[in-house]
C-alpha cells in the first residue's frame, strides 16, 4: 500500500515542494494509516483531532488515543473540542453537517499560520459511498465525479485505497486503531450503504470500488473539458452590463448549465447548485425576469442582460 499512495502523492503533485501538512486524526483505522505513512516518509506533520461532544466517553476514549499515540511517534498533536450538538441547534443543520463544518474550519485555523497543507484519510470506499450517496439523492456530472483528490488546500493521499487494505496495512505494520460504534448504526443513510447496500452489490461485481473510481476519473476529465468550454463561452458573452444572453443562448445546454455553474462560484453564492435552481436561471435567458438562489444569490435577467450577484442584505437603522 505504501506505493500505490507514494504513486497517488506523485501523480495528483499532493506534496510537491514538501509542505508541512496538519493532518485530520480521528484515530481510526484510516487516520492512523495516514499518520503513519507521512511519519514514516518524513513529512513535517502535525496531528489534529477534533471532539465533537456527541459520542460521551467514547469521544474522550478517541481524544486520548490519538494524543497518547502521537506522543509514542513524536508527533505533534492539537486537541480540539467542540460541543457540536449545540451549534447544529443554534444554525439549526444536521450534526453530521455541523460536525464536519466545524472539523474542517478547525482544520483550517491549524493550517493557516503553518501554511501548511491539510491532509485528510478519505479513502477509495468513502468515494463509492459519496457517489452512491449523489446518485440516490440526485446528481448532475459533477456529483459523479466524487471526492477531489485535492482542493485548495485539502489533499487526500488515500483515495486509490479501499478500507479493507487500509485495515491490512495496520495488520502488518502493528497499528493500533479505535473504532466508532455509531459506524454500526444503519439509520445514517452513508453506514446503511456502508454495511447493507455496499456488501449486496459487490455480490453483482466484486469490484465494485474501482469500477466507481473509473467512474470518477472519467467525469473529472469530462467536467474539466466543460469547465474550459463554458469559460470560455463566458468570455465571449461578457459585457459590461453583465451577459448577452443571446450569445448564451446560442450554447449547447449542456455548455450553458456549465457556465451559470460557473457564474454562481465566482459571485461566491454557493460551491454548487441544484439543478432546479440551474433549470430556473437557465429559463431567464428567453425571457426577463429574476430568480433566488441558495446562499442569498439572485439571477437577473433585463434587456438582454444576465447578472448573478449576491443579494446585499440592508442593516436595520440604529
Amino acid at each position: 500500500m505504501n506505493d500505490k499512495v507514494r504513486q497517488t502523492v506523485l501523480r495528483e503533485h499532493l506534496l510537491d515542494n514538501n509542505p508541512p501538512v496538519v493532518a485530520a486524526v480521528s484515530g481510526g483505522a484510516d487516520s492512523v494509516a495516514l499518520l503513519h505513512l507521512l511519519v514514516q516518509w518524513g513529512v513535517p506533520v502535525t496531528a489534529v483531532h477534533v471532539h465533537h461532544g456527541i459520542r460521551g466517553a467514547e469521544a474522550d476514549r478517541d481524544a486520548a488515543f490519538v494524543a497518547s499515540l502521537c506522543e509514542r511517534w513524536a508527533v505533534s498533536c492539537v486537541i480540539h473540542r467542540a460541543d457540536v450538538p449545540k451549534l447544529a441547534a443554534e444554525t439549526k443543520r444536521g450534526l453530521e453537517e455541523t460536525a464536519r463544518r466545524i472539523r474542517y474550519e478547525l482544520l483550517e485555523q491549524e493550517a493557516g499560520p503553518r501554511r501548511a497543507v491539510i491532509a485528510t484519510a478519505h479513502t477509495l470506499s468513502d468515494q463509492t459511498e459519496t457517489v452512491l450517496l449523489h446518485l440516490i439523492r440526485g446528481t448532475g456530472s459533477r456529483g459523479l465525479c466524487g471526492i477531489p483528490y485535492k482542493r485548495e488546500r485539502i489533499i487526500r493521499p488515500l483515495l486509490d485505497c479501499t478500507r479493507a487494505e487500509i485495515e491490512a496495512y495496520c495488520g502488518e505494520h502493528g497499528l493500533a486503531y479505535v473504532q466508532d460504534s455509531t459506524n454500526a448504526d444503519s439509520t445514517y443513510a452513508r453506514n446503511r450503504l456502508q454495511n447493507i447496500v455496499i456488501p449486496e452489490m459487490k455480490t453483482i461485481n466484486p469490484r465494485l470500488e474501482a469500477a466507481a473510481e473509473r467512474l470518477c476519473r472519467r467525469m473529472r476529465l469530462q467536467e474539466d473539458y466543460m469547465e474550459t468550454q463554458a469559460a470560455q463561452l463566458l468570455e465571449s458573452a461578457r459585457c459590461d452590463d453583465g451577459f448577452d444572453t443571446e450569445v448564451l443562448r446560442q450554447a449547447h445546454p449542456a455548455l450553458r448549465h456549465t457556465a451559470l455553474r460557473m457564474l454562481c462560484r465566482e459571485a461566491q453564492i454557493v460551491s454548487d447548485l441544484a439543478e432546479h435552481h440551474i433549470d430556473a436561471a437557465d429559463e431567464l435567458l428567453t425571457a426577463d425576469g429574476a430568480v433566488s438562489l441558495p446562499g442569498n444569490g439572485r439571477a437577473v435577467c433585463r434587456s438582454g442582460r444576465l447578472t448573478v450577484r449576491q443579494q446585499i442584505t440592508e442593516q436595520p437603522e440604529l
